[in-house]
């Protein structure tokens, strides 16, 4: 198991403790980033910005099964296709899709000229519109598509997300109506009883 971190490709190992050492390990992200690794996490998250990695708030849940492609031209690599089946899941509300990614590969020691590396993405491209003419471009980052997707399901997800007081107090009333409920059906069969 991995742990990613920006565009860049920050990896860090994951371990599942069963017991908490220091208070930040109870955090849902910094409690599973291995021990030994963790000093070169809080630096990269200082590096973008962030002193206090408890301040970070889980927004969205992904889980990826992903499955990869070689594309093999003139005895060489081309470049990969992958096809990510994604699962984004918040307030236990999932929303499903698969994301299909192409890599182009530089080719530095190949005779390919930029222009030829170009005709054959558009080929690859071309090819796959063809085969699933469905097929949406998105520009943004996977995470970034996540939440779009469940901000389709959840009603006022991005303002839930960003105050999560209300979030709060929406459960407080749900579950304040369903501790009324059940009273009132108690308090009703004891009536019935005198």
């Amino acid at each position: 198991n991995f742990c990613t971190i920006s565009k860049d490709g920050a990896f860090f190992k994951v371990r599942h403790y069963n017991v908490a050492s220091f208070p930040e390990e109870k955090h849902p992200l910094v409690g599973i980033v291995k021990r030994s690794e963790r000093p070169g996490f809080r630096s990269i998250l200082k590096s973008i910005g962030i002193e206090n990695p408890i301040s970070l708030k889980n927004i969205v849940n992904t889980t990826h099964h992903l499955a990869g492609y070689e594309i093999i031209y003139k005895k060489e690599l081309f470049g990969k296709i992958y096809i990510d089946k994604v699962v984004a899941e918040r307030f236990g509300i999932e929303s499903k899709y698969v994301i299909l990614k192409l890599i182009i590969n530089n080719f530095p020691t190949s005779d390919l000229t930029s222009e030829d590396i170009s005709i054959l993405n558009n080929i690859v491209v071309k090819d796959l519109y063809s085969f699933m003419p469905n097929l949406n471009h998105i520009e943004i980052s996977q995470y970034r598509f996540a939440f779009k997707e469940l901000e389709k399901q959840i009603p006022f997800f991005k303002t839930i997300v960003e105050f999560p007081v209300i979030s709060d107090l929406l459960e407080i009333i749900v579950f304040s109506f369903f501790g009324f409920v059940v009273l009132m059906i108690l308090y009703r069969k004891r009536l019935i009883k005198d």
